[in-house]
């Protein structure tokens, strides 16, 4: 049996791998969200911390005019999505905008630090993650899906 040193009693029992790239299907090089606006999406939500830039909005409309589809309405919005007033303030403005009607919603935040092993991480970074990655996902989607 391999043993690794320097371990707690018992957390020998898998080794951890850590992989430098991603699989094709999930490369964030592929990553297109422009298909929604080729498919006839007409209103169409983006939300970041940083904001959207204008690249993706003029993307977006390019994609559906080249599948002969309306340009859509694309609405940039910045949202701290861990924060509930911050998500009520952009739904208020996206169903102002839209009329009360929504056909994708592309939430784009996400936190992540930089990989360090468990125990050399501070709580404070784990909560963070935990506040935008997991709460933040269920506030939007608690705010949103109704629309």
């Amino acid at each position: 049996m391999l043993t690794i040193k320097n371990l707690p009693v018992g957390a020998d029992f898998i080794l951890p791998h850590h992989a430098a790239t991603s699989y094709d299907y999930i490369s964030p090089v592929k990553l297109d969200f422009a298909a929604f606006a080729r498919a006839g999406a007409s209103r169409i939500a983006c939300c970041d911390l940083h904001g959207i830039s204008d690249d993706i909005i003029t993307k977006l409309k390019s994609a559906a005019k080249l599948a002969n589809r309306e340009e859509p309405l694309v609405l940039a919005c910045r949202v701290d999505i861990s924060s509930q007033e911050s998500v009520k303030a952009i739904y208020d403005s996206v169903a102002q905008e839209f009329n009360g009607l929504l056909d994708v919603l592309v939430n784009s935040a996400a936190y992540m630090e930089p990989y360090k092993p468990f125990l050399e991480s501070g709580s404070d970074i784990y909560w963070r993650t935990w506040e935008v990655n997991i709460r933040g996902l269920f506030n939007m989607a608690r705010a949103f899906i109704p629309m």
